[in-house]
């Protein structure tokens, strides 16, 4: 049988929450899909319009998309 590492919490920043398809203390573990979601009126930093991302927890221990290094930042507002 092989024991998978857990990939650890991925802790939020300004702007945004993360919520597991897994939960209590199977939620970091392999195959939970962890999804950052930025608030209304926010977006990715480096991903236009996009406000949200997901990461897959992998047998090793490390989640696809390394969600802690990712920021939402305000939309901005154009005036004609």
């Amino acid at each position: 049988m092989d024991i998978f590492s857990d990939c650890g919490t991925i802790l939020p920043s300004a702007h945004q929450s993360i919520s597991y398809s897994l939960k209590d203390n199977l939620k970091t573990s392999f195959m939970s899909v962890a999804v950052m979601i930025c608030d209304f009126g926010y977006h990715i930093d480096s991903d236009s319009y996009s406000f949200s991302q997901s990461a897959t927890c992998d047998k090793n221990g490390n989640w696809t998309q390394n969600l802690n290094e990712r920021k939402c930042q305000a939309i901005g507002m154009i005036f004609l």
